[in-house]
């Protein structure tokens, strides 16, 4: 009679369920996967489970791991820019158990490598394109795939690339150098005035300190 499981895959926990053919411990099962309710007869596979109980009895609900690819990465990651004239290798990685199998493609064109890395010479600009590494895997019959983008550049424009950034770091310096000089300026003006306020100096009379000249009246200067 078949039973319901739901699975936990590493970490993420399945939404979907899965219509077990057997109730038996240490062995494989075949499962259907349900889409909505349906089974998903394109979706048939095996798996192995581990319990604590001898049997499963149907109807009750059983943790079991089950490992598929569902994430593949390359590395480097991104958009590559490599030197002509070199060699540039390509490292694909998928999370899936058992390991997958590997498959590599250029500019959607079998490269007719079927390992985990791929090595390319960049001889030529003909080089240059999509790289992508497809991954299956033989239990689950998942598929996954992920792609780069690999451009070729001469020694002329690594050297501007490097005069670019000589300059730019150079720029940045002297910036930071005048920003700097201006902050210890005003710290030190600052500083000063703090240490030794300003006075007021009024100027004096150019006439108040000298003495008078000017006749007063009823005086004469004879005696």
């Amino acid at each position: 009679m078949p039973m319901e499981l739901h699975l936990i895959c590493p970490r993420r926990i399945c939404s979907e369920r899965f219509i077990l053919s057997a109730c038996t411990i240490l062995s494989c099962f075949f499962y259907v996967v349900l889409a909505r309710g349906q089974p998903d007869r394109s979706r048939v596979g095996h798996l192995s489970h581990t319990t604590t109980n001898q049997t499963l009895s149907p109807g009750i609900s059983r943790s079991s791991t089950f490992d598929r690819s569902h994430s593949v990465e390359i590395t480097p990651s991104g958009n590559i820019s490599w030197l002509l004239g070199s060699s540039l290798t390509l490292s694909c990685s998928a999370d899936s158990v058992p390991a997958p199998c590997y498959c590599w493609f250029f500019n959607d064109t079998s490269a007719d490598v079927e390992e985990r890395d791929l090595t390319i010479n960049l001889t030529s600009w003909e080089n240059e394109g999509i790289y992508k590494c497809c991954v299956h895997n033989p239990q689950t019959n998942v598929n996954a795939c992920a792609s780069t983008f690999v451009r070729i550049k001469t020694s002329e424009e690594t050297q501007l690339e490097l005069h670019g950034k000589l300059i730019a770091a150079i720029c940045l310096g002297l910036v930071g150098i005048i920003a700097l000089v201006m902050l210890l300026l005003c710290y030190f003006r600052v500083r000063v005035q703090s240490e030794n306020p300003a006075q007021i100096n009024s100027i004096p009379s150019l006439y108040g300190d000298l003495p008078s000249t000017q006749e007063q009246p009823g005086t004469s200067l004879t005696a």
